[in-house]
């Protein structure tokens, strides 16, 4: 059975703790520990709030720590979902 109401779409408390510690271990160059965290609450990010780009910062820094922990695929893999997900600028065709 689904949450219905307020609860229904606020985020849970602890994946407001799981974003600040991903980001702190990002600072301390923990990347496998940052990758491990974010990769857990991507998906629930646009329900903590936020404009576009501030959720998108997460991402970037998930993709940022892929890269420096040699997880290349993982990274390619980030990339085609985000380019996927994209909608198509009709004025960027020629």
């Amino acid at each position: 059975m689904r949450a219905r109401g307020p609860a229904a779409t606020t985020p849970r408390p602890s994946t407001l703790l799981v974003v600040a510690a991903a980001m702190s271990v990002f600072a301390k160059g923990r990347f496998e520990a940052t990758i491990t965290a974010l990769a857990l609450v991507l998906a629930q990010l646009a329900r903590v709030g936020g404009s576009w780009a501030q959720r998108d910062r997460f991402e970037h820094t998930l993709l940022a720590a892929y890269r420096r922990a040699g997880r290349h695929a993982d990274a390619a893999a980030l990339l085609r979902r985000r380019v996927d997900r994209q909608p198509s600028v009709p004025v960027a065709r020629t």
